[in-house]
């Protein structure tokens, strides 16, 4: 089992930990990066999510995953903003979208989900669905690796300046 980083609010998909969001904040905000960090611009969700926990805010959490799984349902249930962040294929630029629940929304198995099945299981398992984003990020190359290209590198730097005025 993995633990909390001591100083940093990122959650390892082994540990959750709901006292990481301070009960003062007036909204409280998840970030779930996604992707494969091996699969070099699928991991690029990832990044964005590490550097997000590295800012250390305190109305922030931030799980970073390699897929998006039903559990991550009560994490989402438990806060007022969620962002999902994911390399998406065939885009130039950055894309932000909202984000609705959907029953229908992409339970591919019971391993692996949508962020609108995730928003879905939320409403109906835990009564609460909060508002929620979509932000996808240019990718183009998928092959074994590490290294993102330059665009998704592009994407990721212009998702951190976002996320730097959304969680403001």
């Amino acid at each position: 089992m993995v633990t909390l980083c001591g100083s940093c609010n990122v959650i390892n998909p082994d540990v959750i930990n709901p006292d990481v969001i301070n009960p003062e904040c007036s909204t409280t905000w998840l970030v779930i990066g996604y992707g494969n960090e091996l699969r070099q611009d699928d991991g690029a969700g990832r990044r964005v999510a590490d550097k997000v926990a590295s800012w250390s805010r305190a109305c922030t959490r931030v799980i970073s995953v390699v897929q998006l799984t039903p559990d991550l349902a009560k994490d989402i249930a438990e806060v007022e903003q969620v962002v999902f962040v994911d390399a998406c294929e065939g885009l130039e630029k950055i894309r932000v979208e909202a984000v609705e629940a959907d029953e229908a929304g992409g339970l591919s198995s019971s391993h692996h989900t949508s962020p609108s099945h995730l928003l879905y299981l939320a409403k109906h398992l835990y009564n609460h669905v909060p508002a929620a984003t979509w932000l996808m990020l240019p990718a183009c190359d998928f092959d074994l690796g590490e290294r993102l290209s330059d665009v998704a590198q592009q994407g990721v730097d212009d998702a951190l300046t976002w996320l730097r005025q959304a969680l403001t």
